[in-house]
């Protein structure tokens, strides 16, 4: 089960042009960012964003 804090994250994340926007937004580093949707997808057992050098794209499963 995943928490709102969670949510809100992800929706961040979503949104956001790259890992840096997002951490940007989120006020944290891109690590930070980095790491906490890699616990995100373990828990959920599932890839949310296929990342790749500065481009993110969300998978089918983190775009439903």
């Amino acid at each position: 089960m995943i928490s709102t804090e969670d949510l809100r994250f992800f929706i961040t994340l979503a949104s956001a042009a790259s890992l840096a926007d997002a951490a940007r937004n989120l006020d944290v580093t891109p690590p930070a960012v980095t790491q906490r949707l890699r616990l995100l997808e373990t828990r959920l057992g599932m890839r949310l964003i296929d990342r790749s050098g500065r481009r993110m794209v969300l998978t089918d499963e983190g775009g439903l």
